[in-house]
């Protein structure tokens, strides 16, 4: 049965275990301003998903930003989750208000049944550009720019081209410097220049843009408006040259012309193509036959190196529309022939391609029978643009320089200009790289170029670091400016909340953050004090302010400090303040900023004498508690009482409050009072408890009935003159005491041995018999008389001692006193010489340094007893473990020294 036991619990635990699995894109995307959602989807093997043991952390850039363990708690507003989605294992991090900032690495990190799992998405922050033409009035042959303002985009890739009726401008176009908005966007400008013609009249100019963030390609388009320029005859003298020249070609060319028509053969033009034939961009060749028959048959012919030629198969058109171009593929060719009266046009469209292009050789040929004839256009070159991939590096040495490091891929031909600069503001410093290349199977090359720049240089807020490279295959050098302010500057300083201290009146207390993750070694700290935005801490009289501690260097090579303030706060004025910490740092646009948030100010209270204890009405015993300068006011104070079986008894004091400190800290007088009876139990205890804000844990005092201050005050024992067989009393004073518990007991000592006298015992020569009257004094207290009274007899009693001891439960230790040693004479045969009284004298032990005890003894005795010649004063000294601190016992046996007249 207990092994069926055990296999029932494994097969419970079995069932409840789940296998937790996290999916979602490794990549999402988000436009700027909107909402947007960082998927984490929850699975597990027995769902849905129980939220009660479920706990799930968002991270973004390895900072905590959202965590949910039951409850929802955020570091800022904007972040959120859905609880109500948890059942389904949904466990998305939703972010309101999208801004660049935002993007780079979360980690969503899920805790469920003990099973811990996590997952990195990278979120990736684009705003799509907005286009505007400006600029559209054109002056016949003076030149016009027009002007395609491109705004608000990110991040900072993007392709702009212009159009003229759908054919692409290269030339004249320039575009500017990328211009940064305090938003983290980019503005750019393109321009175009041009000198426009009478047949600008109707044509339509285009700035087409191309961004990973717009849904398609954004073109806009605009009419030019056309305007004459000077009159005909301002320019008359200016032209009439030029149109003699044309005229006279003209003639010629007609001649010429004529000739061929009349011998019926044609003339193939050489063909006309780009300067460059660039890799992946479509490009056209145009070939023009004149004085074409109509029997003309043109076709494209291909021949590669040691190969026939053979004839482009592909289907003749007659136009060719902007999306078949954006639909070519590089293996695809297009002709397009149109017949214009005696003249022939034929095109080849294609996208170049270096493996398949290079040293390719395009035939354009006419054929007429019988007249063939034929133009050629060598493709000796396919150039290749460079790639930017990934974008400019940088990283942190160990030696403390930063590497910046440039990547330029898949370029042709081999030859690439790669410069360095930096500086402040327009200062160009060119910097010394380190270049390296290699190359790739399809016969392009790769580029790698560095350079270290020292840390010093990069505490300037403006520093930039500028890389430029040129090639044959670009229109025009392309270049990158890093600075460290950019999006992917990565090493700014992360700012913890401000640890607080509890605040007490009147102590110095420090407040700190720590600051990590940051290069260069540049932070700088101020801390304000809220609302007066102009102070600064440092200057109070009562704070100390260390803007941050040495840096520690971190392994990976960026730095982390603490910043702290020491003040001194008092409930005047500090009691709700607010304190701002602001972090500035070369990378940061403005200071990072925390706050503490409105302050509390504590004062503890202190004890600052023992609990009074005093004698009330009716034997009442009060207990008085005053505790001084606290705040706030709230403050519990319980008493109670507990006797010798653990039973409690809760006691109601009346409290009084007083102001101290200008009226800002508290006082309290807390006072009880107990009636005699519970004090008749030794055991029992009087507890005292307070509790306030300002306090961890609270305190309590305990008190006992040896904490009264009423203890029995003990007289000496009073001794009369003893004869043998004769009864006599002895009587012991014993007053202030309280509560009236008082306990006496008698003893006899002989020669060092104790002997306790029974309460009434007899002997054949005597009775002991004891007693003591307790009454009541005016101020409450106890007092009573303890007697001893025997019949003394000289062969037993002479040279004893009687002890009395007195209890009382606020004593440690039992109060004793002694007689010296009994004299005990015969009856009524007292003779000079013979008879012995006993004087007593009052003991006061004083200490002395070395922790001994001097015992003066004092005795009067009548003049008339040494009018006889044979009295005698004999001291007896016997020294008691009781009244001397090193306990150094003498001899039991008295020490006797005669004194004669």
């Amino acid at each position: 049965m207990e092994g069926m036991g055990v296999f029932l619990c494994f097969m419970a635990l079995c069932h409840s275990a789940s296998t937790l699995q996290l999916t979602g894109p490794s990549v999402h995307t988000a436009r700027l301003g909107s909402d947007a959602r960082v998927p984490c989807l929850v699975t597990v093997d027995n769902p849905p998903v129980d939220p009660e043991h479920i706990t799930i952390v968002w991270f973004h850039q390895d900072k905590e930003i959202l965590s949910y363990d039951k409850s929802v708690r955020t570091t800022s507003p904007r972040y959120s989750l859905s609880t109500e989605e948890l059942g389904a294992g949904t466990g998305d991090l939703t972010i309101t208000n999208i801004q660049i900032p935002d993007g780079g690495m979360y980690k969503c990190s899920v805790t469920y049944r003990s099973e811990t799992k996590e997952k990195e998405i990278r979120l990736d922050v684009g705003a799509p550009p907005q286009v505007r033409i400006t600029g559209n009035t054109g002056v016949k042959n003076n030149e016009s720019v027009l002007s395609c303002s491109v705004t608000g985009f990110y991040p900072i890739d993007i392709d702009i081209r212009w159009f003229r009726d759908g054919e692409r401008l290269k030339e004249n176009v320039i575009v500017g410097d990328f211009q940064r908005n305090p938003d983290r966007t980019y503005n750019v400008t393109s321009t175009l220049t041009i000198t426009p013609t009478e047949e600008d009249k109707k044509r339509t100019y285009s700035c087409r843009v191309q961004q990973e963030y717009l849904p398609k390609l954004h073109q806009e388009d605009i009419d030019l408006v056309y305007k004459e320029g000077p009159s005909a005859g301002i320019i008359a003298t200016g032209i009439i040259v030029p149109m003699a020249i044309l005229l006279i070609a003209g003639v010629l060319w007609w001649r010429i012309n004529q000739r061929r028509k009349a011998s019926g053969k044609f003339i193939v033009r050489d063909i006309k193509g780009p300067p460059k034939l660039i890799d992946g961009e479509e490009t056209t060749l145009y070939c023009t036959v004149d004085n074409s028959p109509e029997n003309l048959c043109v076709t494209w012919l291909i021949r590669r190196a040691g190969q026939e030629e053979e004839e482009i198969q592909t289907s003749q058109m007659r136009g060719h529309s902007e999306e078949e171009k954006e639909s070519l593929l590089d293996t695809s060719y297009v002709i397009r022939s149109q017949p214009e009266g005696r003249q022939y046009s034929s095109s080849l469209s294609f996208i170049p391609h270096i493996q398949r292009h290079r040293d390719v050789t395009f035939i354009c040929r006419g054929v007429s029978h019988p007249h063939k004839e034929e133009k050629k256009y060598h493709c000796r070159i396919i150039y290749v643009r460079p790639k930017l991939s990934p974008p400019v590096m940088r990283r942190l040495l160990d030696s403390g320089e930063m590497k910046y490091l440039l990547s330029l891929e898949k370029f042709y031909p081999k030859s690439i200009k790669v410069i360095w600069t930096c500086g402040v503001g327009a200062i160009d410093n060119v910097l010394s790289s380190t270049d390296s290349s290699s190359n790739n199977p399809d016969r392009t090359y790769n580029v790698s170029s560095e350079v270290t720049i020292p840390e010093e240089r990069h505490k300037d807020p403006g520093f930039r670091v500028r890389v430029t490279w040129d090639h044959e295959a670009m229109e025009e050098a392309e270049s990158r400016e890093l600075t460290m302010r950019d999006p992917e500057y990565t090493w700014t300083p992360v700012v913890g909340e401000i640890e607080i201290p509890p605040i007490f009146h009147d102590s110095k207390a420090t407040m700190w953050c720590k600051i990590s993750g940051y290069f260069p070694d540049a932070v700088t700290v101020r801390w304000i004090r809220s609302p007066d935005q102009s102070t600064k801490l440092y200057e109070e009289i009562d704070a100390v302010f260390i803007p941050k501690t040495i840096p520690k260097k971190e392994t990976d090579n960026t730095y982390t400090c603490t910043a702290t303030l020491t003040i001194t706060p008092t409930l005047g004025t500090h009691q709700g303040a607010e304190y701002i910490c602001l972090v500035d740092h070369p990378s940061l646009e403005k200071p990072i900023e925390k706050r503490t948030g409105r302050l509390q100010v504590y004062a503890k209270p202190h004890m600052l004498a023992p609990i009074e204890i005093t004698m009330a009405a009716s034997s009442r015993v009060q207990f008085s508690l005053t505790l001084q300068k606290f705040y706030p006011k709230d403050i519990t104070i319980s008493w109670k009482w507990k006797d010798s079986n653990g039973l409690e008894s809760l006691l109601s004091p009346q409290q009084t409050f007083t102001t101290q400190d200008n009226n800002i800290t508290y006082n309290v007088t807390s006072v009880v009072q107990i009636p005699v009876y519970p004090f008749r139990d030794p055991q029992m205890k009087i507890i005292v408890e307070w509790k306030h804000e300002s306090m961890e844990t609270p305190e309590t005092r305990e008190l006992s009935i040896r904490d009264l201050p009423w203890r029995p005050h003990v007289g000496s024992i009073s001794v009369p003159n003893l004869e043998d067989g004769k009864e006599a009393t002895l009587t012991c004073d014993i007053s202030g005491y309280f509560p009236d518990l008082l306990s006496i007991a008698w003893f006899t000592k002989m020669d060092g041995d104790l002997t306790a006298l029974p309460i009434e015992s007899s002997r054949k020569d005597g009775t002991y018999k004891m007693s003591h009257k307790e009454k009541k004094q005016k101020n409450n207290t106890y007092c009573c008389e303890a007697s001893l009274t025997f019949t003394p007899i000289i062969s037993s009693d002479r040279g004893s001692e009687i002890i009395c001891r007195v209890e009382h439960p606020s004593l440690e230790r039992p109060i004793e006193r002694s007689t010296a040693p009994l004299h005990i004479v015969l009856k009524g045969k007292a003779k000079r010489g013979t008879r012995e009284d006993v004087i007593s004298s009052p003991e006061a032990p004083p200490d002395n340094p070395a922790r001994t005890n001097n015992v003066p003894s004092v005795v009067t005795n009548p003049a008339d007893r040494y009018k006889d010649p044979g009295v005698r004063l004999q001291r007896s000294v016997r020294e008691s473990a009781k009244v001397y601190e090193n306990k150094t016992k003498m001899a039991n046996t008295p020490h006797f020294k005669t004194l004669s007249r």
